[in-house]
This record gives structure tokens, sequence and C-alpha cells, in this order.
């Protein structure tokens, strides 16, 4: 009789009578549960960050030193595709995984596993076939890693620790995986770098998985749930559920921004900057090198103090809006002053306002759930609002630069998109 009426409830009340809790959690997680989450969101960094911005391009050189720009950024293009559409995906399935180890926890160890294999593949790529194996293996667990972790935020971190422990989660990522790039830069080893990389993250990721992480079993099958069915829950009416949509397209417009920036930074100083002129005998690679270093600890300290303040307060659009229009005015200082002074000003204005975003974003997003019982589902559909610029950012800018020659078109278009993630902001209601 018991098992009878636990079919026949809905889902939310089955929810109830197994023991998964649907409303905001409210215990104040420690700080040690706060810094292994957020070392394991650092293995997103490693395997992607650290990757695609010292191993690849290296990789794809000399296994193809003719046109190799051109393919590099196809393979990378493929492996963000992947990683854009295997997060709403994973998603979707571990809201529905029944395993008596949880619902989150096997996929995070599965995206560890699987994140070894594919580093594994390219430490061993002696071609480009091979290469494009391990990228698409690799950037594949990229994508189960972020919509498993992803979906933790709303379920366990309280209101009062949303802002602090989103700050975290979300610099970790790039402060890991520039220690990647640090690491990997002393090792000057390529097939070292990738094992010791695939060991890193997997350690990190067992350990939070395996010692801190309370993840709840669910003890019934939930209903049954066809691919068709699956695939147009992904669809989210922005009519409905208003706030949703606004933050999806406020996330869309700024990492839009900001994934086009970080992968033309290169150029930018070649080109309009033309930093080896100005300092003879620099590699632009050191010009690189110096934006990254005041770029990485400004987002840090800003991404910190943020979300201590945010949550003391309990705002997140202002600090939302506040950061987006910080990027546009970064944005507008490289595009109206293409000088190496104009480079450091608008780096850390840039930086402060990106900083600030990742501590009060995942907060926000947080918020505008439509549902807490298809958290990881609806929280894989924002994070494709972070991928998605990273399969049509190459395409965009290097379609205006063969059309102009000019970075200020460019970077000019790039702050009008930072500009309209704060106006996108502005009409979600319900929340300070």
């Amino acid at each position: 009789m018991k098992d009878t009426s636990i079919k026949q409830a809905s889902f939310e009340e089955r929810e109830l009578a197994l023991g998964i809790s649907l409303a905001e959690p409210t215990e104040a997680k420690s700080i040690g549960f706060l810094i292994m989450f957020c070392l394991a969101s650092g293995a997103i960094g490693l395997g992607s960050f650290t990757i695609m911005t010292v191993l690849l391009p290296a990789h794809v050189a000399a296994l193809h030193p003719d046109n190799s720009a051109a393919t590099f950024g196809l393979i990378a293009a493929c492996g963000a595709l992947l990683t854009f559409l295997s997060i709403p995906l994973v998603g979707a399935w571990s809201d529905r995984t029944t395993s008596r180890y949880g619902r989150r926890r096997p996929w995070i160890i599965g995206g560890g596993i699987l994140l070894a294999i594919g580093l594994v593949f390219l430490a061993e790529a002696k071609n480009i076939p091979m290469l494009v194996v391990g990228v698409l293996l690799s950037e594949t667990a990229v994508g189960v890693m972020q919509a498993a972790l992803a979906a933790i935020i709303p379920e366990q971190i309280p209101l009062q620790q949303r802002a602090l422990g989103s700050a975290m989660v979300g610099i970790a990522p790039l402060l890991v995986g520039f220690l990647g790039q640090i690491l990997v830069t002393q090792l000057r080893n390529q097939e070292l770098s990738y094992i010791c990389l695939a060991v890193i993250s997997l350690i990190l990721l067992l350990a939070f998985a395996s010692l801190v992480l309370r993840d709840p079993m669910v003890r019934d099958v939930p209903p049954s749930f066809k691919l068709k069915n699956m695939v147009t829950s992904f669809w989210v009416n922005p009519r409905r559920y208003p706030n949703f949509g606004y933050t999806w397209l406020s996330r869309f417009f700024v990492f839009f921004s900001y994934t086009t920036l970080t992968n033309f930074v290169f150029f930018y100083l070649r080109d309009a900057v033309h930093y080896s002129q100005i300092f003879p005998g620099a590699t632009l690679t050191q010009g690189q090198q110096i934006f990254f270093l005041i770029f990485t600890p400004v987002i840090v300290i800003s991404s910190l103090l943020c979300g201590v303040l945010s949550d003391r307060v309990q705002r997140r659009k202002v600090f939302v809006i506040g950061s987006c229009v910080l990027i546009a005015l970064g944005l507008l200082a490289l595009t109206v002053l293409p000088t190496w002074t104009g480079v450091l000003v608008g780096d850390v204005i840039l930086s402060i306002g990106v900083g600030g975003y990742l501590s009060s974003d995942l907060a926000l997003a947080s918020l505008v759930l439509p549902t807490i019982r298809d958290g990881g589902k609806d929280m894989g559909i924002l994070n494709t609002a972070i991928f998605l610029p990273m399969v049509i950012a190459p395409i965009v800018a290097s379609a205006i630069l063969g059309a102009t020659q000019s970075y200020t078109v460019l970077f000019g278009l790039l702050t009008v998109a930072a500009a309209l993630s704060a106006i996108s902001v502005l009409p979600i209601k319900g929340i300070r």
C-alpha cells in the first residue's frame, strides 16, 4: 500500500516522501566543504583552460605546422560544441539518477574518469585524428563535471552563503587553470603534462565526491522519461519563466564578450597595440602573460570581496549589473585606447568586473530556476550560455576582422554586448 501511494503521488510529493527536500537549503556549509567544492570545480579549469591555452595549441602546431591556427580553431570549436551539448543532457540525466550513491556523485566521478581517459589519449596522440578523439573526450568530460557540480549550488548551498560559494566556484576554473599553466610550463614535457593534469583532476574530484559531498539517494524510480520528452524539456518558455530567460540572455552576452577577448588578446597586442614595437626584444607571449598576470589575481580578489558583500546585504541583481557595466567600461578602454597604457587600464577595470560577475552570477542563476526538482537540467541550460559563445566567438570575430581589419569594430561590438548583459538583468523581478 505504501509503495502504491508513492507511485500515484505527484513527483514533488514522491520526492518529499523519499526524503529529498525541495526547499531551499538552510544548513550553512563549512569552509572545508566550500574549499573542496572549489578545488573540484578547478578540475574544469585544468581540463579546459590549461589544455586550450597552452598544451593544445603547441600540440597542434607540432603535428600540423601548416595552417595550425585554423586547425586549432576547428578542433577547439568541436570540443566546445560537445561541452555545450553535454551540459543540459547530463544535468537532466543526473536529476533522474537513482544510484544508491546519489544523483550527482556518480556523474562527478564519471566525469573525472572520462577526463583522465581523454588526457591519456592526448598524451599519446601522434596524429590529428587521435588528437581530435582526445579533445572530444576531455571536453565532453568537462560538460559532465560542469553539469553535476553546478546542480549542487541550488541544492546544498544556503542563501546566506550563495554568493561566496558562487564566487569560489566561479573563480576556481580560472585560478586552478592558471596554476595548471604554470605547472606545464615548468614541466616542459607535453606527455608528462597531460598525465599530471589527469591525475590531479581525478584526485580533486574523488576527494570532494567521497569525503565531503552529502548526496541524497533516490530509493524509487522516477517517472519514465523518453528521449523525445527530454529534448522538449530543454525548452524553458521565457514567457512563463521570464527571469530564467533574461538570466540566460545576460549570461550569453557577457560570456560572448569575455570569451572573444581572451581568445584574441594575443592578436590584439600584435595588430592593434603593436606590443613588439613598443618593447623591442619582448615577445608577444610575454605581453599576453603580463595581461593574465594582472587579470587573474584581480578577478580572485574582486570575486571574493563581492561575494562576501553580496551575501551580507543579500542582493544579487545590483552586483551583476554593476559588474557588467565595469566589463563594458574595460572593453571600451581597450577599444578607444589601443596603447599599452590602455591595455593596463582596461585590464584592471575588466578584471574587477569579471570578478564581481563571477561572484554574483551563479547566485542569481540559482534563484531563477523553474523547479528545484530539475535543478541539474535547468542549471545545465543556463550553463549553455557560457559554452555557446566558445563555439561562435571565433567565427564571429574572424568574420569581423576579416571584413574590417579593425579591432575598434570588434571590441566596440564586445562593449555593446557587455552593456546588453547589464540591460538584460534589469527586467528580472522578485530578486533584489
